[in-house]
């Protein structure tokens, strides 16, 4: 008599656990159990047997199944894994474990054991694979690009391992530019067989196919049945070969894409969910290795710059005394534009002494971020503020300033001016200024990006991102923003001890500094400091020092 129990069951679906007993030479049920209850409903059969299940199996499974029912009669244990078509149709894969039971006189009797929809575990398990293939990737993707630091090569590497990855025919960025009727298609991997896609579009003559890009992932899975597609526009993707495609954008502020990724196939293809995510990581690592390079081309060729400078100094110094005040000045303001562009960067960075204890110089989004003014920043020590309030990430940057010339991917805990705590991912280079080494480091805010990446990707312990990045662009339009910039005209409303205050600021000396050779408290230069910036107009140091030397007002 077979007998039966369920822990849990959902309508339209099996019993999660089945306890059943059959007869094992002709593998029916001996009473008890319907078909409809292993099975789901299915009014063509009421018994359970060996011919209605094995209709159920999928047909990759029927092998096993039959396999499974052979090993049982020959070794007495029943040890079964298939997938199970429903009514609904949907598949299921059951886990079945039984044993062949012996009678009074030793010969064997009925088959007892138990049959367990294991569909969720199988998910699970599923989609940990799944998850450790990307998180597999990423780190590849990431330790490669580590490495290089030419635009080109980055792009050209990552277009092709992704498109390996995800087995699309072409892959390639793109950018926006603010203010623009302008979107550039950079050139990326694409198969031998097809030429690559580049150069630059107007998006005003593609709105139906660009305008999307900016409200959030663009996906279609077969161009020539796209209703938002004219049938010209049809035929031209077509005939460029883009039968299918998805585009992911990195936004900067609400529908303000600035840069992006895109695949493509010659044929229609239904995109995973999958395939999506991992363009979106991929895209978030590329990006600040492509500023890094670009942030670390522009410092080398300042320094390169600074060099050459002083090469021609050293030759002049032989009698043109002329010539090395002008090359003097002409470092001073590239020391300037560089500082201004290191300021006007949207990623906080900040620059510190050589064992990255105390800090030189921060920008406006370091400031932004933290909650700290310059002011209060400049001079102080790290551990003064307690930027790093855990040990662990204390004891991870000084080994990291220890081992040379950059490092990249630490994921730290930065407490901010109002105690509260962002997790960051800082990069940092060794860089020299004014003969003196130091460290730019960059700290890029992914508090919001880690936190949905842990809801979503449970079994990834640790998401490794690439560098932080520093805003080559902005420095390319410095100059052209500051010839539009008027500049204050408010030296006469200076005080007499305004005047002295900004004279010693343009000298390099400290606040401390000053107040000694005043003999006034340095509470005091500290007020002076912030009238001088409210009433000509600026916000840093350095801006001040500018202000001053273009009006001839200090020496």
């Amino acid at each position: 008599m077979a007998t039966k129990s369920a822990r849990s069951s959902v309508p339209g679906q099996t019993k999660s656990v089945l306890v059943w007993q059959m007869d094992p030479g002709r593998l029916e049920q001996a009473d008890g159990l319907t078909h409809a209850e292993v099975f789901g409903s299915d009014p063509d059969h009421t018994q359970w047997c060996r011919e209605p299940a094995r209709s159920h199996v999928h047909k990759e499974d029927v092998a096993a199944f039959d396999a499974g029912l052979r090993r049982c009669l020959e070794t007495g244990v029943m040890d079964l894994d298939v997938r199970v078509g429903w009514p609904d149709g949907s598949v299921r894969n059951i886990a079945v474990r039984g044993q062949l039971l012996p009678d009074e006189g030793g010969i064997r009797g009925g088959v007892v054991g138990v049959a367990i929809d294991a569909t969720a575990i199988r998910d699970q398990q599923s989609a940990q694979r799944v998850a450790g293939d990307r998180h597999r990737f990423l780190l590849g993707l990431s330790d490669q690009l580590r490495v290089i630091d030419d635009e080109e090569e980055i792009s050209g590497l990552a277009t092709r391992l992704v498109a390996e990855h995800l087995e699309v025919d072409r892959c390639f960025f793109y950018r926006f530019y603010d203010d623009e009727d302008r979107m550039t298609i950079v050139s990326g991997y694409a198969r031998p067989d097809l030429p690559p896609l580049h150069g630059d579009v107007r998006r005003s003559d593609f709105p139906e196919l660009l305008v999307p890009l900016e409200t959030g992932p663009f996906i279609v899975e077969d161009v020539s049945h796209y209703d938002g597609f004219s049938d010209q526009r049809k035929t031209g993707l077509i005939g460029a070969g883009i039968a299918s495609f998805v585009a992911v954008g990195l936004s900067r502020g609400q529908s303000n894409p600035v840069w992006g990724i895109a695949v493509t196939t010659t044929t229609p293809r239904a995109w995973d969910p999958y395939d999506v995510d991992m363009l979106a990581d991929a895209a978030s690592r590329v990006w600040p290795a492509i500023e890094r390079a670009r942030a670390l081309g522009a410092l080398r060729a300042s320094q390169v710059e600074l060099e050459r400078a002083n090469a021609e100094l050293e030759r002049l110094n032989r009698g043109l005394g002329r010539a090395v005040t002008e090359r003097t000045e002409e470092l001073v303001r590239s020391e300037v534009r560089f500082r201004q562009a290191f300021e006007l960067g949207h990623v906080a960075a900040c620059i510190t002494d050589e064992n990255g204890e105390r800090l030189l110089e921060v920008n406006h989004a370091f400031t932004d971020l933290t909650g700290y003014t310059a002011d209060e920043a400049l001079g102080e020590t790290i551990e003064r503020l307690g930027l790093w309030p855990e040990r662990r990430d204390r004891d991870r940057l000084k080994e990291a300033y220890r081992m040379g010339e950059r490092f990249d991917d630490l994921e730290l805990r930065l407490s901010l001016k109002d105690q509260t705590v962002r997790d960051v991912l800082a990069s940092g280079d060794r860089i020299r200024l004014n003969g003196a080494y130091g460290w730019l480091l960059n700290l890029l805010d992914v508090t919001d990006r880690k936190r949905s990446q842990e809801e979503l990707l449970r079994a990834i312990q640790e998401v490794m991102s690439d560098t932080n990045w520093f805003s080559q662009r902005l420095i390319e339009r410095l100059a052209q923003a500051q010839g539009n910039v008027e500049t204050p005209a408010g030296g006469e409303t200076l005080s007499d001890r305004e005047h002295q205050v900004l004279t010693r600021v343009s000298r390099g000396m400290t606040n401390e500094e000053i107040a000694e050779e005043l003999n006034i408290s340095a509470r005091t230069v500290r007020n002076h400091i912030a009238n001088i910036y409210g009433k000509i107009g600026v916000h840093s140091r350095a801006e001040a020092v500018v202000w001053a030397r273009e009006r001839g007002l200090t020496t």
